[in-house]
């Protein structure tokens, strides 16, 4: 090829390309743009969006608009990344005090974003009777307003054949997908969040729980336990607490109050229940008060309980009354595995009963000797594993007359270090006299370490609590052992009942 023909073919090219960056494509982006009108714009920078039913209207405002050129438009995978803290701009106009809900409010916005309308029914296809459209008394008007105006929609009537819905907007008739129609056809009430209480345990710092007969008042420490400091100072229950957390999130709202009446009419004058939530103050700086009531002369069975939530205008309306499932006795919130601890780090047990034979667990490696004897590893492990979880049946008031001073069973467990350079640590449980009801026996009183946390077990734990040596050892052709059948199991089931 000759450079004449070649230098021809190049300028050819570059009035070709030339031509589509400068004709084609912006003709195929406004024909995109038109037919997706929000494809190119980030929802974030949508301010309003009003929604009109049957039974009345309501505005949703954005509270954090982000200027126009502020972002790109966003991909569906960032939209889901930034799910949270894009519901969580928007409040009812009338309602700002409260949140609405993500998944209802992402939907919403989501279908805004993918919102198709391709092209608009031909002026010379269209019956001169709106009414053919559903648009004389639409069922549904959306206008959304930005930065530079506002659009609004107007739905009519789904098309059965096509399985898509007409929509009056610009001017123009379109039949479009009915995913923005559904997510926006909701009750005002359906679009806030019925689940107000949300927060993280490891955010906390304490929490308590008060009632016109007690006051319950718990801390987090540093390593996220539980510790009761009111009424009395005591080892919380991981699980307890736990479950009090869940019962919290999982308050539901039955009916938004936004105009209650007087506070006595709901119970709330004098709460039965109030639940302070104390957070971190780089999390929050004010706690989180829920006061619960429930209304004079209501009866059990009505389960009707009403809250008031620090923060939130107007009355809650719960779904099922949480009273019973979070009032409960501060013992019922206390730590029952009191001598939990590693197993992993015993290095020797030593079990000293009254009336018996004192044995010595002693580590040796992967192994174990039990009064110099090659001890049963697995049994020996279960039954430190055992030891460390079971959990008491009771506790005691303080006081001089649980025998600690000559004990019914004394066990010491030695600790190393649980890091290098570390302390090794110690932990001792002693059972004392036998308790009684009046003329019954129900256990032995209990108490670990500095014993001031008495508590009481039953004859049946104490006896698995202090084995026999032929249950620990290796034996020769002992059936039990040779069918992996562990006694000591029992203190794991006991502990569980």
């Amino acid at each position: 090829m000759s450079l004449r023909k070649t230098i021809l073919l190049g300028v050819v090219l570059a009035i070709v390309v030339c031509y589509i960056r400068a004709v084609e494509l912006p003709r195929e982006t406004a024909v995109i743009e038109s037919s997706q009108p929000y494809r190119s714009i980030p929802v974030e920078q949508i301010s309003e969006i009003m929604i009109t039913r049957p039974s009345g209207a309501f505005r949703i405002l954005n509270e954090r608009v982000e200027g126009a050129g502020a972002s790109p438009a966003p991909t569906p995978d960032a939209l889901a990344a930034a799910s949270v803290d894009r519901a969580d701009r928007w409040r009812l106009a009338d309602a700002p005090s409260g949140s609405l809900d993500r998944g209802v409010i992402n939907s919403l916005l989501s279908s805004i974003s993918n919102l198709t309308l391709g092209k608009p029914i031909p002026t010379g296809e269209l019956d001169g009777d709106r009414s053919v459209y559903g648009l004389t008394e639409p069922p549904l008007t959306l206008v959304v307003k930005r930065e530079g105006g506002s659009r609004e929609f107007v739905f009519g009537a789904l098309n059965d054949y096509v399985s898509k819905r007409y929509v009056a907007v610009d001017g123009g008739i379109y039949l479009v997908p009915d995913a923005l129609f559904t997510a926006a056809d909701r009750p005002r009430d359906d679009f806030r969040n019925r689940s107000p209480i949300s927060f993280v345990e490891s955010d906390l710092k304490g929490l308590s729980i008060k009632t016109p007969r007690e006051e319950i008042v718990f801390t987090l420490d540093e390593v996220y336990r539980w510790r009761m400091v009111k009424p009395a100072a005591h080892g919380a229950s991981d699980g307890a607490m736990a479950n009090l957390a869940r019962e919290l999130r999982s308050l539901k709202t039955a009916e938004f109050i936004d105009a209650p009446g007087p506070l006595e009419t709901y119970g709330l004058k004098e709460p039965v229940l109030t639940v302070t939530l104390d957070f971190k103050p780089e999390v929050r700086s004010t706690p989180l008060v829920i006061e619960i009531g429930v209304p004079p002369g209501a009866k059990p069975q009505d389960e009707a309980a009403y809250a008031r939530i620090a923060g939130l205008d107007g009355i809650l309306r719960l779904s099922a009354n949480p009273i019973d499932a979070i009032v409960k006795d501060s013992s019922a919130f206390r730590e029952r595995a009191v001598l939990r601890f590693s197993s992993d780090l015993v290095e020797d047990v030593t079990i000293e009963p009254k009336d018996g034979e004192k044995l010595s667990l002693v580590r040796a490696g992967d192994e174990w000797q039990v009064n110099g004897q090659p001890g049963d590893a697995p049994f020996v492990r279960d039954f430190i594993r055992n030891l460390s979880n079971f959990e008491v049946d009771s506790f005691a008031a303080p006081g001089p007359a649980h025998g600690f001073d000559a004990p019914t069973l004394k066990v010491t467990v030695n600790l190393r270090a649980a890091a290098p350079g570390g302390a090794s640590s110690k932990r001792v449980l002693i059972v004392g006299a036998r308790s009684m009801d009046g003329p019954r026996e129900t256990g032995y009183y209990g108490g670990v370490d500095d014993l001031t946390e008495p508590f009481v077990i039953g004859a049946e734990k104490l006896k698995l609590l202090s084995p026999h040596r032929e249950a620990l050892v290796k034996t020769s052709g002992d059936p039990a052992a040779a069918a992996g059948e562990n006694p000591l199991a029992e203190l794991a089931e006991s502990s569980d009942e």
